[in-house]
């Protein structure tokens, strides 16, 4: 709903655009699990292709130290606690190919979570054989001298189901073959749909893969995982306690966000990314797209390689604008949804709107902020060599009021470099401004501020983000004595850069992230 409100603005129309170049989305065999959920399903996400062995071997090399010692303390703390985790790790073994058949489960396993038609959720996932898998669950509750409960037969099926306490609602497991089934519903819903939960009756229509495949080549995702989620469907399946003029509310504001896509591209050892698309309807998509902006020296900032960079480009004025809109959509799902907190965030909008903008952020249109890199010694920083640019209609004003809280700064617009006084930071602090731009360099970096001024803006993202965990990780004080510094210190060493960005598009709001693994 938050979501919603966000991008509700106006009603213009969105201006035609050509769709950029997406890689192709390469192997994408049939995901034969698809065959048991409805074409209509109000959500999904499935897989099409294995995970690798070497991307499961590198999440367990990196997380499964700290893991274990997080498990074992939570054991601890009970009588016996740690012996009973040694146990089951023993039991566990090596997470490896080998294992995983060895346990009945199998690492070319492909998986699909899906929504009934009443909304409630279904996973499935491949299994090498269900005997194994059930002999192993067995070995368990022996170890903890706990008894596995019998299982109800059905078919080739062996069933569990559990009462939730003091809820309406049930967890039902069944394990077949080479299926595992998991389903959470009403306990009137699973005794209507066991059925279809299990497979043995199919939907009339069933999602194929080719829908998918379909939605990959147009967002960028690999057959590694994606899904989606149909927003007015799943708004008005949450809100069954709802009065019919709330749950209409609440599907006229999703009719402007129709869909969430989301999915992976890469998936390997050295490399994770995976990105969102918020789509729009066009009489939202218009207004947003007039916030976004260009910004001189995104080009500079994406090729240096810092240890962590931030920025940001967009028409604030553009985007004050789209506030009454807002305003007026939560203030009248507040009114019809019987919720005043709504109502009290349409008021606190508008009287964002309605003030005046301070001087100095007014034609603010961009800005970023970039850590070269840093160095610590006893906790306290010796060396901070990075620098920031702001990017502004009136950068006069700017200046004025960083020389109300900066005594002693006198800064003139003509574009050479100027020493600041002490900023409370290790080495030198030089500024830079001209009437459209306002640059900092810090340490090292100040010497280069005046590189910073002009250039030709180029089109940039509403947010991007770029963090190099190994660089920052140097930060982190040495303590072998301490277990989570180690623990923190070896999984910042496993992790490389990390990239996020968001940017608006023909499709709506798009979010990317990736980062790689050593």
């Amino acid at each position: 709903m938050l979501i919603a409100l966000l991008v509700i603005a106006a009603c213009d129309k969105a201006t035609p655009t050509t769709k950029p170049d997406r890689p192709p989305v390469g192997d994408f065999p049939e995901n034969p699990l698809l065959a048991y959920a409805s074409a209509d399903t109000p959500y999904v996400f499935a897989t099409f292709k294995p995970i690798s062995p070497e991307y499961i071997h590198k999440m367990v090399d990196t997380f499964g130290p700290i893991w274990r010692r997080t498990f074992n303390e939570y054991l601890a703390k009970s009588a016996g606690g740690a012996e009973e985790a040694s146990a089951f790790f023993e039991i566990l073994g090596d997470v490896n190919a080998k294992r995983f058949d060895e346990l009945g489960l199998s690492v070319n396993a492909r998986f699909a979570v899906y929504g009934l038609t009443s909304g409630y959720p279904v996973a499935r996932l491949e299994i090498a054989n269900g005997d194994r898998l059930i002999a192993f669950m067995q070995q368990v509750a022996d170890r903890y001298h706990t008894q596995l409960p019998a299982p109800t037969a059905r078919g080739a099926w062996k069933l569990w189901r559990r009462s939730i306490p003091d809820k309406d609602s049930s967890w039902v497991v069944a394990i077949g073959p080479k299926e595992l089934v998991v389903s959470l519903a009403p306990s009137n819903v699973l005794d209507a749909e066991l059925a279809t939960i299990l497979g043995e009756t199919k939907p009339t229509a069933s999602l194929t893969t080719r829908q998918l495949h379909d939605l990959a080549v147009r967002d960028g995702f690999t057959g590694q995982g994606l899904g989606y989620a149909d927003l007015q469907r799943v708004a008005a399946l949450a809100d069954h306690d709802r009065s019919a003029e709330c749950r209409d509310a609440i599907t006229k504001l999703f009719a402007h966000a129709p869909r969430f896509a989301f999915g992976y591209r890469d998936l390997t050892a050295n490399q994770t990314s995976a990105g969102a698309v918020l789509e729009l309807a066009p009489d939202v998509l218009g207004p947003l797209r007039g916030v976004t902006g260009s910004l001189a020296g995104i080009d500079r900032l994406t090729s240096a390689h810092p240890a962590m960079a931030i920025a940001a480009a967009g028409d604030i004025d553009h985007a004050r604008a789209l506030l009454p809109a807002i305003a007026t959509a939560a203030e009248d799902l507040g009114k019809r949804c019987d919720t005043p907190e709504l109502s009290e965030v349409a008021d606190k909008l508008r009287t964002v709107a309605a003030a005046p903008l301070p001087p100095f952020l007014g034609g603010l249109h961009g800005g970023m902020f970039v850590l070269d890199q840093a160095k610590v010694s006893g906790g306290v920083p010796t060396s901070f060599d990075g620098y920031a640019a702001i990017h502004s209609d009136h950068t006069v004003e700017l200046v004025k009021f960083l020389a109300a809280k900066m005594p002693g700064l006198d800064l003139p617009l003509d574009g050479k470099a100027h020493a600041l006084p002490a900023a409370g930071l290790p080495g030198a602090a030089t500024a830079a401004a001209t009437p459209d731009t306002l640059a900092v360099g810090f340490g090292a970096d100040s010497t280069k501020v005046t590189d910073l001024l002009g250039g030709t803006p180029a089109p940039a993202p509403l947010a991007f983000m770029i963090f190099d965990y190994q660089r920052i990780g140097d930060l982190i004080p040495n303590n072998p004595n301490d277990p989570e510094s180690a623990d923190m210190r070896q999984l910042v060493s496993a992790l490389g850069v990390l990239n996020m960005t968001l940017t608006v598009d023909e499709r709506g709001l798009v979010a990317w992230m990736s980062f790689g693994m050593k």
